[in-house]
């Protein structure tokens, strides 16, 4: 029997309604489909199950009403949600040796409540399986342990990383604004979310140069989302665990740069560490394995 491990204690409180419901794949257990077809059925929505999960219309689940809440939280009450509707932001993973259960950075008020919000019991969740070799685990856990470190910095990780923070800081501002990002936020079926929170970082000029992390109130939350990005391996199949920090810490930089206060960079910076899952801005970023050593100055 796996043992069950977490980070700390899981702490949340939903400040956000509807957020969850964009951007996400939803995925159905199979006993479920048939419940899920059946609720839509009676609201009178079309082909609601594609290729397993809950279609998404306009990058939004196909159950949000206008004012963004579940109709079948509405009309058949919050028990006969999906399971994974109902756990989220919880997220957990079958790892090689344990079944790890973290809170989602990417849920648009984790950042309000993670340190001083209300525990929350895990309960039966959905957990996928996420193994990953012997040597990426050591290069894992030895991350985890660097932003752990009390009194980390954003500047210090990167810099323990690359060897060359600032040149990292002027790369990236520079590679931001020499991506197609706009045009991935513009296209037809990207979560209004991601619009609304990533279009300024889109917009970043050489009229804005880098600068240090400027939320400093912000900084230990981000390392926090660093850590649980990594721990619950939401790119391990697509990115090493460096670069998996370099991209999370990458977006807090570039949401520092368009947003200036913690009420509108906590939002954005969680839009980015749930749009970076995306297979189609991943790729805009980091296109190719000489992208990251460039950035990393190892041209």
């Amino acid at each position: 029997m796996p043992t069950i491990e977490t980070l700390g204690p899981l702490r949340h409180i939903c400040h956000a309604s509807g957020g969850c419901c964009q951007g996400n794949v939803a995925m159905l257990k199979k006993t479920e489909e048939a419940q899920v077809q059946r609720q839509a059925q009676i609201l009178q929505i079309p082909d609601p199950v594609h290729d397993g999960a809950i279609r998404k219309i306009g990058g939004s689940c196909t159950f949000l009403n206008p004012e963004h809440l579940c109709r079948i939280h509405a009309q058949f009450g919050e028990p006969n949600k999906p399971t994974v509707c109902k756990q989220f932001p919880l997220v957990a993973i079958h790892t090689e040796e344990e079944i790890r259960i973290g809170v989602d950075p990417g849920c648009l008020s984790a950042w309000k409540t993670w340190k001083d919000g209300p525990q929350i019991q895990p309960g039966a969740l959905i957990s996928t399986k996420n193994p990953i070799s012997q040597q990426l685990r050591q290069h894992e856990q030895k991350l985890l342990d660097l932003l752990s470190i009390e009194g980390a910095t954003i500047y210090g990780v990167i810099e323990k990383i690359t060897g060359n923070a600032t040149q990292f800081y002027q790369r990236w501002s520079k590679h931001l604004q020499s991506v197609p990002l706009i045009d991935i936020l513009l296209r037809e079926g990207t979560a209004p979310i991601f619009q609304e929170h990533l279009s300024p970082i889109a917009l970043l000029s050489n009229e804005s140069p880098p600068t240090l992390f400027s939320l400093p109130d912000q900084e230990e939350w981000v390392l926090e989302s660093a850590q649980r990005m990594l721990y619950l391996r939401f790119l391990s199949k697509e990115l090493t665990p460096h670069a998996t920090i370099l991209l999370c810490l990458g977006g807090a930089l570039a949401c520092s740069w368009a947003y200036t206060e913690p009420s509108t960079f906590g939002p954005a910076f969680a839009a980015w560490n749930r749009a970076i899952r995306s297979n189609l801005l991943l790729k805009t970023l980091l296109p190719a394995p000489q992208t990251l050593a460039w950035l990393v100055g190892q041209d």
